[in-house]
């Protein structure tokens, strides 16, 4: 009963509040609008073919290492796993009439990358390391349990590096189409089929993908959570403002039973949320989600955990609800950056070839910490690839672990400063 009275007064207080409603839904749906509007134009499907450098310095597999590996597997490493992807993104197309190429393969030297990206005449190019071919086969070790290789070395660092403007947003288009490619192609030859030029092309990228906006949008759905925490904070803060939490800590009302109803209440609306921006970013906007809307939506609700920890820390932080909106509210905009919903970051690295079970870089990057990261990644392969939750799995647990822990140091200072320290 007194969680259910607690939620009551939240949910009327939501109500009686104006500006509840700009925040959780009106301000994402102006964001929205102005992405779709600066870049709903600009195809990145069906015409789009982007000019790149592919730079092998993969040395392949020693002939000493070949002769101990299975028949099935040397039909892909006998010229090295690089050249097996670069085969690929040389090949593959969009799913249109005409079958145009996705990629311009231009013949550039390591040397000239540089100038080649000044000028204009590539968007990217793509390095990958001497070591290559061996972390790949690092990776099968692992995941058959060290016994399809006997012998193999285990310490292996490669990662393959991306040469680009970072004053060029357009250039994460190729990134991410060519990620999805090498993801797909260790997918493949990780879960049995290690033939590797027989991956379908056309099942990693998707021509129903056609504008920068259907990439910037499934980030922006992720930063509404980070929007609504700037509410919440001050929701939060109001009831200690008002003298509500006073008559909480001398009635019956336990701790545990105030955090769990404000626990219910916001989650519930955050579902709303979703739900509101899902269906108007599709039937208003024009998102072109080709992954499944289900999977997407857990995705989103799981990106609202993190979102309690910055709730509970203004909380424990701040004693005014002015205060812990506007700072809340500030500090989404670099968050937002952080986890790369509106571009792609720096590679910061803290350490290397320790993510092998997550898409993407294999290595721990700083922004790796940010749990809404994992969040933005997952639902991007989700929505653009039509991946499903076993493909992101990696991403949501660390989106998950990321959060708890967020959330249990966030939780530990709330409870103590706002109801231990009267006790």
């Amino acid at each position: 009963m007194v969680i259910q009275a607690i939620m009551k007064k939240n949910f009327l207080e939501f109500y009686r509040n104006k500006i509840s409603i700009v925040l959780l839904i009106l301000f994402p749906l102006f964001f929205l609008f102005i992405f779709h509007t600066a870049f709903g134009n600009l195809q990145i499907g069906g015409v789009d073919t982007y000019s790149i450098a592919l730079i092998n310095h993969d040395q392949g597999i020693p002939t000493e290492l070949k002769d101990t590996l299975q028949p099935s597997l040397t039909s892909w490493v006998e010229d090295g796993v690089a050249a097996n992807i670069s085969a690929i993104i040389e090949q593959v197309t969009y799913n249109d009439s005409a079958h145009t190429p996705i990629f311009s393969v231009k013949d550039i030297s390591a040397d000239a990358i540089d100038n080649a990206i000044k000028n204009e005449e590539i968007a990217v190019a793509v390095v990958f390391p001497e070591n290559y071919s061996l972390l790949v086969l690092n990776q099968i070790n692992l995941a058959y349990g060290n016994q399809s290789i006997p012998g193999y070395p285990t310490a292996v660092n490669a990662t393959i590096e991306f040469i680009r403007d970072i004053n060029n947003p357009l250039a994460n288009i190729p990134i991410a189409i060519i990620t999805q490619i090498i993801d797909t192609f260790h997918n493949t030859i990780l879960s049995g089929d290690r033939q590797g030029l027989t991956i379908d092309q056309q099942s990693v990228v998707r021509g129903e993908i056609n504008s920068v906006f259907d990439y910037i949008a499934s980030g922006l759905l992720v930063f509404a959570t980070v929007l609504a925490a700037a509410y919440f904070s001050a929701q939060l803060l109001a009831d200690e403002q008002g003298g509500t939490m006073m008559r909480i800590k001398i009635s019956d009302a336990r701790p545990i039973e105030y955090v769990s109803a404000f626990f219910l209440q916001t989650f519930l609306l955050v579902m709303i949320q979703q739900v509101i921006l899902l269906f108007c970013a599709i039937i208003i906007f024009g998102f072109h989600p080709v992954g499944s809307l289900f999977v997407g939506y857990i995705i989103l609700l799981l990106s609202s955990i993190p979102m309690y920890a910055l709730v509970f820390s203004a909380g424990s932080i701040f004693r005014s609800s002015d205060t812990a909106g506007n700072v809340i509210g500030f500090s989404s905009s670099i968050i937002g950056f952080a986890s790369g919903i509106f571009t792609e970051m720096p590679s910061l690295v803290l350490a290397r070839n320790v993510m092998q079970f997550r898409s993407g870089s294999p290595d721990l990057l700083l922004w790796d910490l940010v749990p809404w990261t994992h969040a933005v990644n997952a639902i991007r392969v989700v929505f653009l690839y039509d991946q499903s939750l076993i493909d992101v799995a990696g991403d949501l647990v660390l989106l998950v672990v990321t959060s708890v822990i967020w959330l249990a140091i966030a939780m530990y200072f709330y409870m103590r400063n706002t109801f231990r320290r009267d006790y």
